[in-house]
C-alpha cells in the first residue's frame, strides 16, 4: 500500500530508533508523514518524543522535499517501508502539485494520477 502525505504510521522504536517491524522493540509511536519518495517517507517527530537520527528540517529541505512550511525548523526522520508497523490513519483526497493544498475527498484530474486545483489552474501564477 502506497502511503501519501498526511496518513499517520506506528513504527516500533527501541533505544530512541526507529526499528523494522520484525524486530523486538520497546514501544509503538505514531508519526505523520510529511513527505514521500520512491523508497520510503520523511516522518515528523513531536518535540516530546526523541529519536536518533532525526534532523531539523530547513528551508531548503522542506522545498527541496515537497514538505510544508509549518515543518521548518522542526525535527523530521527518513524511513524506509519496512519500519512501518502497521498504518494509523489514511487522508482521503489528495494535495494540488502546484499550492500544496489538501483537499477532502479529491481525486486525480490529471493524466499523470495528480491533481491541480481549481484556484490554479484558474490562476497559473498563484
Amino acid at each position: 500500500m502506497k502511503l501519501n502525505r498526511g496518513d499517520r504510521v506506528d513504527c516500533r522504536i527501541k533505544d530512541a530508533a526507529i526499528v523494522s517491524s520484525y524486530k523486538e522493540y520497546d514501544e509503538v509511536r505514531t508519526f505523520e508523514i510529511v513527505s514521500v519518495d520512491k523508497h520510503g517517507y520523511y516522518l515528523f517527530v513531536p518535540s516530546y518524543v526523541y529519536i536518533k537520527k532525526s534532523v531539523t528540517a530547513d528551508v531548503y529541505q522542506c522545498k527541496h522535499l515537497g514538505i510544508d512550511n509549518r515543518f521548518i525548523d522542526e525535527q523530521i526522520v527518513y524511513i524506509q517501508e519496512n519500519q512501518v508497523y502497521r498504518v494509523s490513519a489514511v487522508l482521503d483526497g489528495m494535495s494540488c502539485i502546484v499550492c500544496q493544498e489538501f483537499f477532502f475527498m479529491a481525486e486525480p484530474n490529471q493524466e499523470n494520477g495528480s491533481l491541480v486545483c481549481y484556484s490554479c489552474r484558474k490562476n497559473p501564477y498563484r
